[in-house]
C-alpha cells in the first residue's frame, strides 16, 4: 500500500479514533452474534472456531474481555483466508475446496438465522474494507495476508455486496484458537502484552527482513514531506533530536516544532544507544517484537522509513495503551539497529512458532532454535495488573 504524502495520504499512517472505536464495536456485535447463534445451532462452533461456553467465560472477566474487545486488532479474521477463494466467492464460480469444507460444516437456517447472517456478514465486510483504505496497517489489524489485503482493496464495493448476499455461511470466525488462552484469561492474567503475543501470532503475515540500509542512509524527501514527517514523529514522542537526525533537518527547526506542539522543551540526555533494553522484560520483548513485526509489514508495502515509524508506532500505542513502556525514541533506534547491524535478530518460538526479537552479539547470546517466546516459556508476569487492582483502579 504505497503512500503519496502529496496528495494527502498521511492520514493513513495512522489508526484514526474513529476507526479504533469501529474495531471496538464491531468486535463486541460479531462476538454478541456468534454467541446467540452457537445457542441455537451449536454445531456452528466448528465453523466459529468458539464454543458458547468459552465466550461465557469471556463475558465472566469483565476487564479482561474489555481489553480483549477494545485494542485495535479484530477479535475475528476470516473464515476462508485465500485471495483465491475470494476470488471464487466474488465471482460466483465454482466453489473451491476451502469453500465447500466451510459450507459442508453449516446447519439448515431457517429465514431468521439467513437474515441474521447477511447483516453480520455485511457489516464484518464493510469494516475490512474500511479498514483497507484507512490505514497501512490493516492487514495485521484484520489478521489477514498481504495478498489477501490487496485483493479486497481493489475491489469494487458493488462486487463485494453481491457476493455477500450470495454467501450462505458466515465470513468470519474466532481470531484466537489456542485453548491456553481461555485460561489465561479464566484466571484474570489478560494483559495488552499477552493479547499482542496472540494478535500476532494467529495473524496470516509472517515478513522475511527486508533490506533496509538504503532506507535509512538516503532519504530524499520534498520539503513538505519532511515538515509533515517532522509534526507526526514530534507528536508520537520523539526527541527533537531523534527527528533531526532522522530526517537530516535542522536542530534548530526540530526544536522549535517540538515546543509548538507540546508545549515544552524536548528532553535532553543521551538517546538510546544499545538494544539491552528490549531484552530486560518479558514485556519490553513482547512490545518490541510487536512493533518490529509492524514496521516489518509496512517496509514490505514499499513504505518510507518515516511512514513504518510512524505507522507501527501508532498501532503499538494502541494496542498496549497505560501498559506501554516502548518510548518512540526506542523504536525508532531498534528498527534502524535491526536495518544496519546484526546485533538483534528474528527467531521462531519453538512452541508456538511466533518470530520473536532475539539478542545477537554482546554478552547476551539467544540460540535461535531454542529460543520459546516469554508467553510459552511462561516468564511473562501478571503482576502489573494485580498491582492496579489493589489500588483500586481496576478496569
Amino acid at each position: 500500500m504505497k503512500l503519496d504524502i502529496l496528495r494527502g495520504d498521511f492520514d493513513k499512517l495512522g489508526l484514526s479514533k474513529l476507526s479504533a472505536e469501529r474495531v471496538r464495536s464491531t468486535n463486541y456485535h460479531l462476538t454478541d452474534y456468534m454467541e446467540e447463534a452457537l445457542i441455537r445451532h451449536a454445531t456452528l462452533a466448528q465453523t466459529f472456531g468458539i464454543r458458547k461456553e468459552e465466550i461465557a467465560a469471556l463475558r465472566k472477566n469483565e476487564a479482561g474481555f474489555r481489553k480483549l474487545m477494545g485494542t485495535p486488532f479484530m477479535a475475528v479474521v476470516p473464515t476462508i483466508t485465500a485471495a483465491e477463494d475470494w476470488k471464487a466467492l466474488v465471482a460466483g464460480r465454482t466453489t473451491t475446496l476451502a469453500v465447500d469444507k466451510v459450507q459442508v460444516q453449516m446447519p439448515i437456517l431457517d429465514s431468521v438465522d439467513k437474515i441474521l447472517l447477511y447483516h453480520n456478514n455485511r457489516a464484518y465486510v464493510w469494516l475490512m474494507v474500511e479498514l483497507l483504505h484507512a490505514s497501512m496497517l490493516a492487514a495485521p489489524l484484520l489478521g489477514i495476508s498481504l495478498e489477501l489485503a490487496h485483493y479486497l482493496r481493489g475491489l469494487p464495493q458493488h462486487q463485494l455486496d453481491l457476493a455477500v448476499n450470495r454467501i450462505q455461511f458466515p465470513l468470519f470466525r474466532w481470531r484466537i484458537s489456542d485453548p491456553f488462552f481461555f485460561i489465561e484469561h479464566s484466571a484474570d492474567r489478560v494483559s495488552y502484552d499477552l493479547l499482542g503475543h496472540y494478535f500476532m501470532r494467529f495473524s496470516q503475515l509472517r515478513v522475511e527482513k527486508p533490506e533496509g540500509k538504503q532506507g535509512w542512509t538516503h532519504l530524499r524527501l520534498d520539503r513538505l514531506q519532511t515538515d509533515v514527517y517532522c509534526m507526526m514523529l514530534t507528536a508520537m514522542g520523539c526527541r527533537a533530536s531523534s527527528v533531526a537526525s532522522l530526517l537530516s533537518i535542522n536542530s534548530a527547526k526540530a526544536r522549535k516544532i517540538y515546543i509548538e506542539h507540546h508545549g515544552e522543551s524536548s528532553p535532553c540526555g543521551q538517546m538510546p544507544s544499545s538494544v539491552a533494553w528490549h531484552f530486560e522484560s518479558s514485556n519490553a520483548r513482547i512490545q518490541s517484537t510487536v512493533f518490529l513485526w509492524l514496521y516489518r509489514i509496512c517496509i514490505s508495502q514499499d513504505a518510507k522509513v518515516p511512514e513504518a515509524l510512524i505507522a507501527a508506532y501508532n498501532v503499538t500505542a494502541q494496542a498496549f495503551a497505560s501498559d506501554l513502556r516502548l518510548t518512540a525514541d526506542r523504536a525508532s533506534y531498534l528498527a534502524r539497529t535491526m536495518a544496519e547491524e546484526s546485533e538483534v535478530s528474528l527467531a521462531a518460538c519453538r512452541c508456538c512458532g511466533t518470530d520473536y526479537l532475539i539478542a545477537n552479539s554482546g554478552s547476551r547470546i539467544e540460540l535461535s532454535r531454542s529460543y520459546a517466546c516469554p508467553v510459552c516459556s511462561g516468564t511473562l508476569s501478571a503482576a502489573p495488573w494485580r498491582r492496579r487492582r489493589r489500588g483500586g483502579d481496576a478496569q
